[in-house]
């Protein structure tokens, strides 16, 4: 039990932060070309609301091949408290095409009273690799561990589930939540990343950003209901090409703010991963074995 804690754990971290700011994406059909291509915003002729831009958003953002995120979250969650004073950082490549594949960094943090190390993830169509010092402690010092999908069986069915949710979130979904907002406005401008972009403010109900998500996404928003949570606040930066470039989000529940933040950048480039050296690698069956499993 301590390594399948061990083992999942740091997933289940990131995996926390990536569900919240929409770390790995969904959607449909391809966009044209890197950074999404011509036909954004710029070369509207019409002047569209700033619920229409956002609706548009969201729907380019779910046509992107890849993107890479750079994400923070503060803020305490029933079963995953986040030390006060404490956020947890963390940048995320991503392919969303088959076959997936991501890179993920997580610096340092605290979870429900303890402190994680920074863990790094590569997951290609084969295998999760975890870099980890718990692991490195279990799998005879090798500094990554080797989860293999196809062998992980009801010991992985955690990190199994933890992609197939984090598969469903995205730039794409989550601009798709603020399009249930009654109050969505723009108000200015401001250089994000070398990109000039529109930004938006907006408040929204949980029924309403539930009614506005798309099924595979009302899980997790669920979540948030069970911790009562009752409203949201966002902002949303949308760039020349209707992609978002940055978002933050804030809900309130009963024990606080959940503030979490991500900055969008390298649409549609290649995210290739290149397993660790096979001589820097133990599996998940020798951590097993090294707790008499």
């Amino acid at each position: 039990m301590r390594f399948r804690r061990a083992a999942v754990g740091a997933a289940v971290t990131a995996g926390l932060v990536a569900s919240l700011t929409g770390c790995l994406g969904s959607g449909s059909g391809q966009a044209g070309g890197k950074g999404g291509g011509k036909g954004g915003a710029a070369a509207a002729d019409v002047r569209l609301t700033a619920a229409q831009l956002l609706g548009r958003s969201a729907t380019r953002a779910r046509q992107v091949d890849s993107y890479t995120m750079d994400g923070t979250f503060e803020g305490s969650i029933d079963g995953h408290k986040i030390k006060a004073g404490t956020s947890m950082k963390m940048r995320t490549a991503v392919r969303l095409r088959s076959p997936m594949a991501m890179r993920m960094s997580m610096e340092p943090s605290a979870v429900d009273g303890e402190q994680i190390p920074g863990v790094t993830m590569l997951l290609d169509a084969e295998a999760l690799y975890v870099k980890m010092p718990l692991l490195s402690e279990l799998n005879g010092g090798k500094p990554w561990t080797k989860m293999a999908l196809a062998e992980m069986g009801a010991s992985g069915s955690d990190v199994a589930s933890l992609m197939n949710q984090a598969k469903v979130q995205g730039p794409g979904s989550q601009t798709k939540v603020f399009t249930g907002s009654k109050d969505v406005r723009e108000v200015g401008t401001e250089v994000v990343g070398g990109v000039r972009t529109r930004h938006f403010t907006g408040t929204l109900s949980l029924t309403d950003a539930l009614a506005a998500a798309d099924p595979d996404v009302r899980e997790s928003l669920n979540d948030f209901k069970k911790m009562k949570a009752t409203s949201l606040s966002f902002d949303l930066w949308v760039g020349p090409d209707d992609l978002p470039r940055k978002l933050t989000n804030r809900i309130s529940t009963p024990a606080g703010p959940l503030t979490t933040s991500a900055l969008y950048s390298g649409y549609n480039a290649p995210v290739n991963i290149t397993p660790p050296p096979a001589s820097q690698v133990g599996t998940f069956k020798e951590g097993l074995a090294g707790l008499g499993a």
